[in-house]
Protein backbone atom coordinates (compact mmCIF):
# COMPACT_ATOMS: atom_id res chain seq x y z
CA UNK A 1 0.00 0.00 0.00
CA UNK A 2 1.54 3.01 -1.01
CA UNK A 3 1.29 6.60 1.47
CA UNK A 4 1.03 9.87 0.11
CA UNK A 5 2.80 13.09 2.04
CA UNK A 6 0.57 15.86 2.09
CA UNK A 7 2.50 19.15 2.29
CA UNK A 8 0.30 22.29 3.34
CA UNK A 9 2.92 25.45 2.41
CA UNK A 10 1.00 28.81 3.66
CA UNK A 11 0.12 31.41 1.51
CA UNK A 12 2.22 34.13 1.07
CA UNK A 13 0.63 37.31 2.23
CA UNK A 14 1.14 40.65 0.01
CA UNK A 15 0.17 44.05 0.81
CA UNK A 16 -0.83 45.69 -2.38
CA UNK A 17 -2.61 48.88 -3.05
CA UNK A 18 -4.60 50.25 -6.13
CA UNK A 19 -2.63 53.11 -7.33
CA UNK A 20 -5.65 55.57 -8.92
CA UNK A 21 -5.72 59.67 -8.74
CA UNK A 22 -7.02 59.90 -5.20
CA UNK A 23 -7.78 63.76 -6.02
CA UNK A 24 -6.64 66.79 -5.16
CA UNK A 25 -4.00 67.49 -7.85
CA UNK A 26 -2.99 65.57 -11.64
CA UNK A 27 -2.20 62.40 -11.87
CA UNK A 28 0.59 62.35 -14.45
CA UNK A 29 2.07 58.74 -13.64
CA UNK A 30 0.80 57.22 -16.60
CA UNK A 31 -0.29 54.03 -15.03
CA UNK A 32 -3.02 51.76 -15.34
CA UNK A 33 -5.22 52.38 -12.59
CA UNK A 34 -6.47 48.63 -12.25
CA UNK A 35 -2.67 47.32 -11.63
CA UNK A 36 -1.87 46.50 -8.24
CA UNK A 37 1.37 47.28 -6.91
CA UNK A 38 2.83 46.86 -3.03
CA UNK A 39 2.70 49.34 -0.58
CA UNK A 40 5.56 51.60 -0.84
CA UNK A 41 5.10 51.29 -4.79
CA UNK A 42 2.82 52.60 -7.91
CA UNK A 43 2.16 52.16 -10.98
CA UNK A 44 3.94 53.38 -14.45
CA UNK A 45 2.69 51.63 -17.42
CA UNK A 46 2.32 48.50 -17.16
CA UNK A 47 4.63 48.09 -14.14
CA UNK A 48 5.36 48.92 -10.71
CA UNK A 49 8.26 50.94 -9.53
CA UNK A 50 9.15 52.57 -6.69
CA UNK A 51 7.75 55.98 -4.73
CA UNK A 52 9.69 58.79 -5.36
CA UNK A 53 10.25 61.99 -3.61
CA UNK A 54 7.75 64.96 -3.54
CA UNK A 55 9.82 66.48 -6.60
CA UNK A 56 8.00 68.66 -9.34
CA UNK A 57 11.00 68.34 -11.61
CA UNK A 58 10.84 64.27 -11.08
CA UNK A 59 6.69 64.34 -11.43
CA UNK A 60 6.08 64.25 -7.73
CA UNK A 61 6.54 60.94 -5.50
CA UNK A 62 3.77 58.87 -7.76
CA UNK A 63 5.38 60.07 -10.96
CA UNK A 64 7.07 58.35 -13.51
CA UNK A 65 10.20 60.83 -14.01
CA UNK A 66 8.21 63.05 -16.11
CA UNK A 67 8.42 67.04 -15.04
CA UNK A 68 4.96 67.87 -13.64
CA UNK A 69 3.49 71.03 -15.78
CA UNK A 70 4.86 74.53 -15.30
CA UNK A 71 2.56 77.22 -16.00
CA UNK A 72 3.15 79.54 -18.95
CA UNK A 73 3.60 82.54 -16.08
CA UNK A 74 1.80 83.66 -12.71
CA UNK A 75 2.91 80.29 -10.75
CA UNK A 76 5.00 77.31 -10.39
CA UNK A 77 4.54 73.74 -10.59
CA UNK A 78 4.45 71.39 -7.13
CA UNK A 79 3.10 68.18 -5.69
CA UNK A 80 0.19 67.57 -3.69
CA UNK A 81 0.70 65.87 0.01
CA UNK A 82 -0.72 62.88 -2.07
CA UNK A 83 2.11 63.16 -4.25
CA UNK A 84 0.17 64.62 -7.28
CA UNK A 85 1.77 67.54 -9.65
CA UNK A 86 -0.60 70.74 -8.95
CA UNK A 87 0.06 74.15 -9.59
CA UNK A 88 0.41 77.03 -7.19
CA UNK A 89 -0.77 80.59 -8.26
CA UNK A 90 0.63 83.81 -6.93
CA UNK A 91 -2.02 87.06 -6.92
CA UNK A 92 -3.06 88.20 -9.08
CA UNK A 93 -3.11 84.80 -10.51
CA UNK A 94 -6.22 82.26 -9.64
CA UNK A 95 -5.49 78.53 -10.19
CA UNK A 96 -8.16 77.33 -12.76
CA UNK A 97 -7.58 73.66 -13.36
CA UNK A 98 -3.89 72.79 -14.24
CA UNK A 99 -3.38 77.02 -15.19
CA UNK A 100 -2.87 79.99 -13.72
CA UNK A 101 -4.92 83.21 -14.57
CA UNK A 102 -4.83 86.36 -14.04
CA UNK A 103 -7.62 87.49 -12.60
CA UNK A 104 -7.86 92.13 -12.50
CA UNK A 105 -7.00 93.54 -8.91
CA UNK A 106 -9.66 95.58 -7.83
CA UNK A 107 -8.56 98.98 -6.37
CA UNK A 108 -8.31 98.05 -2.78
CA UNK A 109 -6.69 94.62 -3.98
CA UNK A 110 -4.14 96.77 -5.35
CA UNK A 111 -3.95 99.16 -2.55
CA UNK A 112 -4.73 102.23 -4.45
CA UNK A 113 -6.58 104.66 -1.91
CA UNK A 114 -7.02 107.38 -5.25
CA UNK A 115 -5.95 108.23 -8.84
CA UNK A 116 -6.78 106.86 -12.21
CA UNK A 117 -5.18 104.37 -14.48
CA UNK A 118 -4.39 101.99 -12.04
CA UNK A 119 -2.19 99.04 -12.48
CA UNK A 120 -4.61 96.18 -12.21
CA UNK A 121 -1.73 93.49 -12.32
CA UNK A 122 -2.73 91.67 -15.54
CA UNK A 123 -1.21 94.38 -17.85
CA UNK A 124 -4.58 96.70 -17.75
CA UNK A 125 -6.03 99.50 -16.05
CA UNK A 126 -8.12 100.83 -13.57
CA UNK A 127 -10.25 103.32 -14.60
CA UNK A 128 -10.50 105.63 -11.30
CA UNK A 129 -9.52 104.75 -7.78
CA UNK A 130 -11.56 107.95 -6.67
CA UNK A 131 -10.35 111.14 -4.80
CA UNK A 132 -8.51 111.87 -1.69
CA UNK A 133 -10.51 115.57 -0.12
CA UNK A 134 -9.97 116.55 3.09
CA UNK A 135 -7.13 118.77 2.13
CA UNK A 136 -5.46 115.44 1.04
CA UNK A 137 -3.97 115.22 -2.63
CA UNK A 138 -3.09 111.54 -4.38
CA UNK A 139 0.71 110.87 -4.96
CA UNK A 140 2.56 108.75 -7.33
CA UNK A 141 2.12 105.72 -5.17
CA UNK A 142 -2.10 107.01 -5.43
CA UNK A 143 -2.09 107.05 -1.66
CA UNK A 144 -4.35 109.99 -0.09
CA UNK A 145 -1.24 112.30 1.45
CA UNK A 146 -1.95 115.71 2.91
CA UNK A 147 -1.16 118.82 0.56
CA UNK A 148 2.32 119.92 0.61
CA UNK A 149 2.81 123.94 1.99
CA UNK A 150 4.95 125.89 -0.02
CA UNK A 151 7.51 126.53 2.56
CA UNK A 152 8.32 122.75 2.13
CA UNK A 153 11.33 121.38 2.07
CA UNK A 154 11.68 122.97 5.45
CA UNK A 155 13.17 120.81 8.14
CA UNK A 156 16.92 121.86 8.84
CA UNK A 157 18.04 125.89 9.84
CA UNK A 158 19.51 126.43 5.94
CA UNK A 159 16.38 125.39 4.35
CA UNK A 160 13.89 127.20 6.78
CA UNK A 161 11.62 129.29 5.84
CA UNK A 162 11.87 133.17 5.79
CA UNK A 163 8.70 134.92 7.04
CA UNK A 164 9.86 138.52 7.03
CA UNK A 165 11.40 141.10 8.53
CA UNK A 166 10.36 142.01 11.74
CA UNK A 167 11.24 145.94 13.34
CA UNK A 168 10.89 145.93 17.17
CA UNK A 169 10.15 149.91 16.70
CA UNK A 170 6.77 150.13 15.41
CA UNK A 171 5.77 146.65 16.98
CA UNK A 172 5.46 144.00 14.32
CA UNK A 173 2.64 141.21 14.45
CA UNK A 174 1.71 138.28 11.92
CA UNK A 175 -0.29 135.48 11.66
CA UNK A 176 0.17 132.84 9.19
CA UNK A 177 -2.74 129.90 8.70
CA UNK A 178 -1.24 128.04 5.69
CA UNK A 179 1.48 125.92 7.38
CA UNK A 180 1.15 121.86 7.65
CA UNK A 181 2.36 118.83 9.64
CA UNK A 182 1.99 116.54 6.27
CA UNK A 183 3.00 113.50 8.35
CA UNK A 184 4.81 112.12 11.85
CA UNK A 185 8.00 112.72 11.43
CA UNK A 186 7.56 116.42 9.47
CA UNK A 187 9.58 119.04 10.97
CA UNK A 188 8.86 122.90 10.20
CA UNK A 189 11.44 125.42 10.79
CA UNK A 190 11.18 128.59 9.97
CA UNK A 191 13.23 131.96 10.19
CA UNK A 192 12.31 135.40 11.23
CA UNK A 193 14.84 138.56 10.81
CA UNK A 194 14.35 140.72 13.91
CA UNK A 195 15.79 144.43 13.96
CA UNK A 196 17.00 145.97 16.52
CA UNK A 197 15.53 149.80 15.63
CA UNK A 198 14.09 151.39 19.09
CA UNK A 199 15.78 152.35 22.16
CA UNK A 200 14.57 148.64 24.34
CA UNK A 201 15.71 145.01 23.91
CA UNK A 202 12.98 143.16 21.51
CA UNK A 203 10.88 140.93 23.30
CA UNK A 204 9.57 138.18 21.22
CA UNK A 205 6.79 136.07 21.42
CA UNK A 206 5.84 133.06 19.43
CA UNK A 207 2.07 131.32 19.40
CA UNK A 208 1.05 127.76 18.19
CA UNK A 209 -2.95 127.64 18.07
CA UNK A 210 -4.96 125.28 15.99
CA UNK A 211 -3.52 121.91 16.82
CA UNK A 212 -5.43 119.26 14.93
CA UNK A 213 -7.96 117.09 17.01
CA UNK A 214 -6.28 114.10 18.55
CA UNK A 215 -2.62 115.44 17.77
CA UNK A 216 -0.16 116.83 20.08
CA UNK A 217 2.75 119.03 18.73
CA UNK A 218 5.41 121.07 20.02
CA UNK A 219 6.96 124.73 19.63
CA UNK A 220 10.94 125.52 19.95
CA UNK A 221 11.55 129.25 19.42
CA UNK A 222 15.36 129.94 19.00
CA UNK A 223 17.67 133.43 19.01
CA UNK A 224 20.64 133.89 17.26
CA UNK A 225 22.08 137.47 17.71
CA UNK A 226 24.01 138.85 15.31
CA UNK A 227 26.73 139.96 18.04
CA UNK A 228 28.27 138.37 21.07
CA UNK A 229 28.03 136.92 24.03
CA UNK A 230 24.31 135.90 23.42
CA UNK A 231 22.29 135.82 26.68
CA UNK A 232 19.12 135.50 25.14
CA UNK A 233 16.45 134.82 28.35
CA UNK A 234 13.41 132.39 28.22
CA UNK A 235 10.26 133.91 29.66
CA UNK A 236 7.73 131.37 28.88
CA UNK A 237 6.83 128.63 29.49
CA UNK A 238 7.04 129.80 32.99
CA UNK A 239 10.10 128.40 34.88
CA UNK A 240 11.70 126.93 31.51
CA UNK A 241 15.69 127.79 31.83
CA UNK A 242 16.90 128.62 27.82
CA UNK A 243 18.84 126.39 26.33
CA UNK A 244 21.20 126.29 23.84
CA UNK A 245 20.90 124.71 20.51
CA UNK A 246 21.84 124.12 17.20
CA UNK A 247 18.81 126.82 15.81
CA UNK A 248 20.19 129.04 18.55
CA UNK A 249 19.70 129.85 22.50
CA UNK A 250 15.53 129.37 23.58
CA UNK A 251 12.98 126.93 24.92
CA UNK A 252 10.22 124.71 24.30
CA UNK A 253 6.62 124.45 24.82
CA UNK A 254 5.13 121.28 25.20
CA UNK A 255 1.32 121.79 26.47
CA UNK A 256 -0.71 118.72 26.13
CA UNK A 257 -3.08 117.91 23.57
CA UNK A 258 -4.98 120.89 21.68
CA UNK A 259 -3.89 123.90 24.20
CA UNK A 260 -1.42 126.60 22.67
CA UNK A 261 1.59 126.41 22.65
CA UNK A 262 3.72 129.60 23.66
CA UNK A 263 7.41 130.99 24.04
CA UNK A 264 8.37 134.24 24.52
CA UNK A 265 12.09 135.43 24.63
CA UNK A 266 13.98 138.51 26.04
CA UNK A 267 16.72 139.43 23.60
CA UNK A 268 20.15 139.53 25.21
CA UNK A 269 23.21 140.31 22.84
CA UNK A 270 26.33 141.85 23.01
CA UNK A 271 27.54 145.63 21.69
CA UNK A 272 24.01 147.12 22.61
CA UNK A 273 22.28 146.08 19.42
CA UNK A 274 20.05 142.90 19.67
CA UNK A 275 19.37 142.17 16.03
CA UNK A 276 19.60 138.50 14.88
CA UNK A 277 17.64 135.52 13.81
CA UNK A 278 14.69 133.91 15.24
CA UNK A 279 14.07 130.29 14.46
CA UNK A 280 10.61 128.48 15.32
CA UNK A 281 10.11 125.06 15.32
CA UNK A 282 6.90 122.71 14.86
CA UNK A 283 7.14 118.99 15.25
CA UNK A 284 4.67 116.48 16.21
CA UNK A 285 4.65 113.82 19.40
CA UNK A 286 1.48 112.60 18.41
CA UNK A 287 -0.07 112.90 14.79
CA UNK A 288 -3.09 111.52 14.04
CA UNK A 289 -3.35 111.61 9.78
CA UNK A 290 -4.83 115.20 10.12
CA UNK A 291 -3.85 117.85 7.46
CA UNK A 292 -5.52 120.73 8.67
CA UNK A 293 -3.03 123.63 8.58
CA UNK A 294 -2.41 124.89 12.27
CA UNK A 295 -1.82 128.89 12.90
CA UNK A 296 1.64 130.35 14.12
CA UNK A 297 1.52 134.13 15.34
CA UNK A 298 4.59 135.59 15.94
CA UNK A 299 5.27 139.11 17.72
CA UNK A 300 8.46 141.13 17.86
CA UNK A 301 7.83 144.16 20.05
Amino acid sequence: MRSFLLLVIPALSLSLVACGDDGGGTDSSGGDSGLMCMSGMHPCGTSCVTDQINDPAMGCRRGCGTPCPVPREGGNATCTSSGLCDVQCTAPFRKMGDMCVCVPMSCSEAGAQCGTAVDDGCGGRIADCGMCGDGRECDEMNQCGCIIDDAEPNETDLEAFLLGDFPDTPDTMMTFSEFTLNNADDVDIYRVRVRDSGDAAPTIRVELRNIAPGSNFELGAFYRCDSSPDTTRCDAPVGMTAMDTPLGRGCVSENPAQDPERVQLQTFCGGGDESGNLYIEVRSTTWMNACQPYELFVLVE
